[in-house]
This record gives C-alpha cells, sequence and structure tokens, in this order.
C-alpha cells in the first residue's frame, strides 16, 4: 500500500487558472514525456521534488473550506496513480462535493493500468495528451 506521494509542488491557498472554481492544486513530481516547452520542466525527474504522507495532504485538503475543487497535474500523475487513488478516497469520504481535474501527458485510451482506471473513475475533469505549445492561449 502506497503511504507517499512525491510532490513537485502545491498550491494550498487555491488557483483559479487550473479548472473550474478556486481549486486546491498538487504538481506531481516526475514524468516520462518530452513535451517541446513544457511548463513545469523542474517537475521532469523522477528522483526529485520531496514525499508527501498522503494523510497528511487528503488532511490539508478536507479542512479547507475555500475550496471548490481539486486539480492534479504535473509532472505526470498517472505515474502515481496509486497513492492518489488513496489520497482522492480520503478526500471524497469527506468532502464529496469536491470536483477533480487533473491534467496527464497520456492518452485516456492508453491508461488501462488497474490504479489508472481507479484514478479515472475518480476524476471529474480529464485533460488528456501531451502538452503542445502552439496551442497555449495563456
Amino acid at each position: 500500500m502506497y503511504s507517499k506521494i512525491r510532490i513537485y509542488d502545491i498550491c494550498r491557498g487555491g488557483s483559479r487558472a487550473l479548472g473550474p472554481g478556486l481549486r486546491y492544486i498538487i504538481w506531481t513530481q516526475g514524468c516520462l514525456f518530452h513535451c517541446a516547452n513544457c511548463l513545469s520542466p523542474q517537475s521532469k525527474p523522477l528522483d526529485q521534488g520531496y514525499l508527501m504522507e498522503v494523510d497528511s495532504i487528503a488532511d490539508d485538503i478536507i479542512s479547507n473550506q475555500n475550496i471548490e475543487g481539486i486539480t492534479i497535474s504535473g509532472g505526470e500523475p498517472m505515474i502515481q496513480a496509486e497513492p492518489l487513488c488513496q489520497l482522492l478516497d480520503k478526500v471524497k469520504d469527506k468532502r464529496p462535493e469536491l470536483t477533480i481535474s487533473s491534467f496527464t501527458g497520456f492518452r485516456k485510451e492508453n491508461l488501462t493500468a488497474p490504479a489508472q482506471i481507479q484514478l479515472l473513475n475518480t476524476i471529474d475533469l480529464l485533460i488528456d495528451g501531451e502538452y503542445v505549445d502552439e496551442l497555449n492561449d495563456e
């Protein structure tokens, strides 16, 4: 059982930039893609960032009464699907009203591992496919 997530950064105060409403943002650490002009190249190394306990992140999200949802970005969240499932199960148990958004460089049809499928079933909004810099309209 996974009890830690490798994190690049967290925006606890909330942001309106990565999904609808005020969102708690988690940037996971580690990515296998090589997207041109990646928006967060520092989040790519698999062995950097820092480990955080799933329970600690869940408690932080659950206690934050200002947020309307959670966005998970990266790095690449789907390579940490197991601990993210743990996290979201804990959060949804106490705060079922929170919406979940996630970005992934994978195409949805290529996410076939059991934990990835479980994570997909928890996510309300998935933005899939590699980052394409030419499509970034700010």
